[in-house]
């Protein structure tokens, strides 16, 4: 192919040529921004993001959250600690306002600001925010933002 970032302006022709659910645009993004990460093709990430967040019906506080949980997790992975951490306080009160429904959600943001904090130096703010996710300090790790693993379908062939 002619490049990662030929296959993510592709990847965009093809993905905006159809009418999609939130839903759907939300996994194709997340697909996009993984690859983009992955292939140091970032630039437009963020603002792709932003762009979906703006696109959003203002009632619409379900898809709101979880598409802001995306962009603090790609944040964390753009290495742009400061702003991940901005939503990651954002995100915690909202989750730890909605009750039993959030629980999963809310515990995993608390690791991830975790190793937000921990990237940021802020070592018992770290601590005390993976004391907060309820995880097994053993099982803590597996909860850090990475980068997904890369490969192409056929190869599962």
């Amino acid at each position: 192919y002619y490049g990662a970032q030929g296959a993510v302006d592709d990847f965009n022709e093809f993905a905006t040529k159809k009418k999609t659910s939130v839903l759907n645009q939300t996994k194709l993004l997340w697909i996009k921004s993984m690859f983009s990460i992955k292939n140091n093709a970032s630039s437009s990430v963020i603002q792709d993001y932003d762009d979906l967040l703006t696109s959003l019906d203002q009632k619409d506080f379900k898809n709101h959250f979880y598409i802001t949980c995306d962009k603090a997790y790609m944040l964390y992975l753009l290495n742009e600690y400061e702003a991940a951490l901005e939503l990651y306080d954002v995100l915690i009160p909202q989750a730890e306002g909605l009750g039993e429904k959030y629980t999963k959600e809310l515990h995993r943001l608390y690791a991830e600001r975790g190793f937000t904090k921990r990237r940021l130096g802020d070592m018992l703010g770290a601590q005390t925010d993976f004391a907060n996710s309820k995880f097994d300090i053993y099982e803590i790790n597996a909860y850090e933002p990475t980068e997904a693993r890369q490969g192409f379908i056929t190869e599962k062939f």
